[in-house]
């Protein structure tokens, strides 16, 4: 995959798709963050360990059965000497996975699972 196949594929420019995203690893990140999105659901099993682990076992079979694990595995690489891009790894990756933890914790603190100071010091 290039910049160039991305551009010749979409029918713009190789300047047009420099203009959205600055780097190939980007476009990437987004493509499979968007891929992600329809992919993967917040489980609801009535659960909190249960959710949890659908959740994280979707996650597991995205990245180790599909393409995307390896395209994530060069994101994260490149992510090492790039700051404007963990940024934005950090942006669209890391804080939507912790939001949807997020959400099944506060569902288990709801249901009388956990307690909230346990969520609030693991903050």
């Amino acid at each position: 995959m290039s910049i160039e196949a991305i551009a010749r594929r979409a029918g713009v420019s190789k300047k047009t798709i420099y203009r959205w995203w600055t780097s190939q690893a980007e476009v990437v990140m987004e493509a499979y963050t968007a891929y992600t999105a329809r992919e993967i659901f917040i489980p609801d099993t009535g659960a909190v360990q249960t959710d949890l682990e659908r959740f994280f076992t979707q996650i597991f079979m995205v990245l180790t059965t599909t393409p995307a694990g390896s395209a994530m595995a060069g994101i994260m690489s490149e992510a090492q000497s790039d700051h404007q891009l963990a940024q934005t790894f950090q942006e669209q990756f890391i804080a939507g996975r912790q939001a949807i933890i997020l959400t099944i914790l506060e569902r288990g603190v709801e249901k009388g699972e956990i307690r909230s100071t346990e969520l609030h010091e693991s903050r």
